[in-house]
């Protein structure tokens, strides 16, 4: 896999009811049949001196295939319609690709799928 071509889904948590909502996504990721081709893991930090915060957990998807990018950011946004999260506790879910990054949690349905869309064709930037 050319790790240029490396695209990457990262959700991140830090209080126990983003953890919870992130275990939530991560079980919905391995449930779905779309992102079989993705390497989905969790990932958990433990607590470090000098954090604010307990351990930060992340739910981890990388796929270097387009068709499965795009399978796991629409499995992000049914996840989230379907009422897992609220507008006041939303994971910091980030999307990247060819160093690129994005935080998606506060963008719309339509801003994300517009933003993959030029993403697809290759011309990124900002939304």
């Amino acid at each position: 896999m050319d790790t240029q071509d490396v695209m990457r889904l990262t959700a991140e948590s830090g209080d126990e009811e983003a953890r919870s909502l992130l275990a939530s996504f991560y079980r919905w990721l391995l449930q779905d049949n779309e992102v079989a081709a993705a390497s989905v893991r969790l990932v958990q930090t433990e607590n470090q001196p000098g954090r604010m915060a307990g351990s930060l957990d992340t739910v981890l998807a990388v796929t270097d295939q387009v068709g499965t990018y795009g399978s796991l950011i629409i499995s992000y946004l049914t996840w989230r319609s379907a009422g897992r999260e609220s507008s006041s506790n939303r994971l910091n879910v980030t999307i990247e690709r060819d160093g690129e990054k994005i935080r998606i949690e506060n963008l719309t349905d339509e801003q994300v799928r517009n933003y993959i869309e030029r993403w697809g064709e290759g011309e990124g930037g900002e939304v």
